[in-house]
């Protein structure tokens, strides 16, 4: 009888860990996808950040960029 509970019992951890080994591959593969398809912008663009710029500034000169 304890025999069996043990065999069910790693059984379905067997089971359970290749489902969670399949998923954790699924989201590493779409996430994969998801940074290394091309962005929404129609030309490659140059943005020079000097030392010292504030992060406020950055992102001024960023929004003003927008076409």
């Amino acid at each position: 009888m304890l025999d069996g509970l043990i065999r069910s019992f790693a059984s379905n951890l067997l089971n359970l860990l290749i489902f969670a080994f399949l998923a954790v591959a699924g989201i590493v593969a779409w996430g994969k996808n998801e940074f290394a398809r091309p962005g929404p912008l129609e030309r490659d663009v140059v943005f020079v950040i000097e030392r010292g710029d504030s992060i406020y500034g950055i992102a001024d000169r960023l929004e003003g960029q927008e076409e």
